[in-house]
């Protein structure tokens, strides 16, 4: 195996050196903290204050230092109760303090004094605002992640964090056998965190190496901007913590159903009368998903378990009518212990299967020409985390994943596979099979210390990660880089509930290029090896003319070669760089006075920048490459997606989410979503004269040709029904695609075919769907 990313320090020691400065936090974590000040009636410090921390796991007891200052960190997410006690004062109960992942929770607590021993209560709202750091993204929490009609898996949730564009349109589950390829702010993919563990397939930018049971989640953590220095990346990095056990048994068990006899059709008329007509759009045949959920103590104070299974099978069919079935399966188990009051020890293990059959179905690939697709992962961790002091805590931890990915053709492997015409694949496909195993080291420490009236925050990090191996790569080749400057404001309007805007820009430089390779000699071909040898003209669907130079390889090059390279090299581009400006309108409501609401607005702006040597071969190439995407046009911009010929650059997006508590139990909540349609990008096929090499050439600006606006509305209405004082059954009905739009989502983009323009896929129709939940 390869070291992937040796000894890379995941985070650098860091001080405050003004106490508004903004703390960092190490992302992938599991946990949050709680910070406070604890004053006399004049506002002055109290040191020496006990205060006791009680939430999911042990309580846990710490003092106030000289400025009257607590720090509680490494907590499980949740809602806990504060227990403040000094000689002469009233003792103070703060309860209801609500610890979320990778964010700090900021208290002021005041005390009187008294001379008669007593208890004071106190219940007030957490601020939804950290003011201890700077970052855009959001946090989902178990509300919202039980309230809010999804189709229930993380790609769905990302699409609701502002700057992140997917590639795929979730109807109720329409896309959930497969992940969704993502941009955010300009940058591609991203990291997927599980309880600490890096969970982001290495052989896949932006892919995650497993699936998820949804109900398995304690809240989700999306960072887009102003990370800390341990991530690896600059792009959407999610953050999903699961449930745990406490002190309470809990748990609950549910079943979500869709069927094709509550689906509207939303079939064009231009899609039936076209040269090569659909017999149907995309849809759903059948969406099941169930499982169950239960925690709570072996040891009460000491030790805990917990455990999930789940199990989703997601029948579709695609666009043209070939099936595509998927059947996606999840085991969790954790076990928290806690044997003396200032150590805990956290031990997890996942199971993630999937088996999809038609995978890759659609107009082009006929049932013969889909993959059958095994994906078995096994993924553990264990956690050790130490109080060493009211102000130093340390945690260390080790995790590891065995998976493999397997696709194998439906048509077998005897066949001979080819691609016609019209570019439709016939007999058979390729097989592919990959090992992808990760081990991984982490430590992370944190100090709290005072140089006279000032607080400091000092924090360190290390990681460590093996995984699998990478060849043809250039041996000066270093990490692409990202200049980043984030600018905003947020406010807290009332209690709970938080606006704000935001300015992003980033400049991405020194990113992967691949270029042709002669291993014998070592050239690697540039700009000035390839020649003009036509000119593309013509019109577009629309009777727009184009015009676009194709280049080749130079003769003279290949005959010294002896040959045109087979090979490619993979190194740091030159004379080029990316550019993103944006900016977010935001609000953040908590669950407070029977409604909650999360939303946002984005305009984007992205901008490649090209110079002489930006291209080795200069011509306009449409690739499916999510790291080298781009075409050579100055001031394009493309992402391709994962799903055909998807390309993520809307300008414009926004979401909203809500949800209100009705009287007797009934709750209603919304789902819309809106973005700029994504562009066509029409090309047409030529053949080198000198190289024959076949280029997909892109004939218009990136931005030139777009799909129609994307619009989706989503409802939910549901009932809660008490069983007993600590379990309640919740029946609802969830409607998706309320207006049953069929926005057009890939056409025929290939120039001078008989199918050209045709309509490839289209948004899925509206559909109900039926879900019951038992929660004790």
């Amino acid at each position: 195996m390869a070291k992937r990313f040796p000894w890379i320090v995941s985070a650098v020691a860091l001080v405050a050196l003004l106490v508004a400065m903004p703390g960092l936090s190490q992302f992938g974590q599991s946990t949050g903290g709680i910070h406070g000040r604890v004053v006399d009636e004049t506002g002055g410090a109290l040191p020496g204050v006990s205060v006791v921390v009680k939430g999911p796991g042990a309580p846990q007891t710490i003092f106030t230092d000289a400025r009257g200052e607590f720090h509680s960190v490494n907590l499980p997410p949740g809602n806990y109760t504060l227990t403040l006690a000094l000689s002469a004062f009233s003792s103070v109960s703060r309860e209801n303090v609500t610890v979320s992942v990778g964010r700090d929770t900021e208290l002021t607590i005041p005390m009187k004094l008294s001379a008669v021993a007593a208890t004071v209560t106190v219940t007030g709202e957490t601020p939804v605002l950290d003011t201890r750091r700077v970052q855009t993204g959001a946090t989902v929490d178990q509300q919202e992640l039980k309230s809010i009609p999804t189709a229930r898996d993380p790609w769905v949730i990302l699409q609701t964090i502002p700057g992140v564009q997917l590639d795929r349109v979730n109807v109720a589950g329409s896309e959930s056998g497969q992940q969704s390829s993502f941009t955010s702010k300009g940058s591609a993919g991203g990291t997927f965190q599980v309880d600490g563990v890096n969970m982001t397939d290495m052989s896949a930018l932006g892919a995650s190496a497993g699936y998820y049971d949804f109900d398995s989640f304690q809240e989700m953590q999306v960072i887009t901007g102003g990370s800390d220095p341990s991530v690896q990346g600059s792009g959407a990095h999610l953050n999903m913590i699961t449930k745990r056990g406490t002190n309470d048994i809990h748990g609950s068990a549910r079943i979500f159903a869709v069927d094709k006899h509550f689906q509207s059709n939303n079939l064009p008329a231009e899609a039936k009368a076209q040269s090569v007509p659909l017999a149907s759009g995309n849809h759903i045949d059948s969406v099941q998903d169930y499982g169950v959920e239960a925690g709570g103590p072996a040891w009460r104070d000491h030790l805990w378990l917990w455990g999930s299974y789940g199990r989703d099978q997601i029948n579709l069919i695609t666009a043209g009518g070939v099936s595509d079935k998927t059947t996606l399966e999840d085991f969790n188990a954790k076990v928290n212990a806690q044997f003396v009051p200032s150590n805990s020890i956290e031990g997890w293990y996942l199971r993630s299967d999937k088996l999809k059959f038609g995978r890759n179905a659609g107009p082009t690939h006929p049932q013969e020409t889909t993959w059958d697709q095994i994906l078995p992962q096994n993924t553990w961790k264990i956690q050790d985390s130490q109080v060493f002091s009211s102000s130093l805590f340390a945690s260390v931890q080790y995790s590891g994943q065995n998976g493999v990915f397997n696709l194998t053709p439906e048509g077998g492997l005897a066949k001979q596979a080819f691609l016609d015409a019209d570019g439709v694949w016939h007999n058979s496909y390729e097989f592919y099979s990959a090992p992808r195993p990760q081990r991984q080291f982490r430590a992370d420490t944190s100090f709290f210390f005072n140089t006279g009236s000032l607080g400091h925050e000092l924090k360190a990090g290390f990681s460590y990660s093996v995984g699998t191996p990478t060849s043809n790569v250039d041996k000066n080749l270093k990490a692409p880089t990202t200049d980043e400057f984030i600018a905003g404001v947020d406010h807290e309007l009332l209690s709970g509930l938080a606006v704000g805007v935001n300015y992003t820009y980033r400049k991405f430089k020194d990113q992967l290029y691949s270029a042709r390779y002669d291993s014998a000699t070592g050239r690697v071909l540039n700009r000035n090896d390839y020649v003009q040898y036509t000119t593309l003209t013509g019109t577009l669907p629309n009777g727009s003319p184009y015009s676009q130079p194709v280049y080749n390889i130079d003769r003279p090059v290949i005959t010294a070669l002896g040959g045109v390279p087979p090979g490619f090299l993979t190194f740091n581009r030159p004379d080029f760089n990316t550019t993103y400006n944006g900016v977010e309108l935001t609000l953040n409501k908590r669950l407070a006075n029977r409604w909650l609401a999360r939303g946002s607005f984005v305009y984007n702006a992205n901008k490649q920048h090209v110079g002489l040597n930006g291209c080795a071969d200069p011509t306009n190439v449409l690739t499916t490459s999510t790291v080298n995407a781009q075409t050579c046009r100055d001031n394009d911009f493309i992402a391709t997606g994962g799903k055909g010929s998807t390309y993520l650059n809307s300008k414009w997006q926004f979401n909203a989410v809500g949800m209100y508590q009705l009287p007797l139990g009934f709750n209603i909540a919304a789902n819309v979503y809106g973005r700029q349609g994504y562009p066509i990008n029409y090309y047409r096929r030529s053949s080198g004269v000198t190289d024959k090499l076949t280029r997909n050439v892109v004939v218009v600006a990136a931005d030139a040709e777009r799909y129609k606006n994307l619009y989706e509305i989503d409802l939910r209405a549901e009932k809660v029904a008490s069983i007993t004082q600590s379990a309640n059954l919740t029946l609802s009905l969830d409607l998706f695609n309320v207006t049953n739009q069929n926005t057009v989502l890939q056409r025929q983009n290939r120039l001078n075919l008989a199918s050209t323009n045709t309509i490839r896929e289209i948004q899925s129709p509206r559909i109900y769907r039926f879900g019951a939940r038992l929660s004790f």
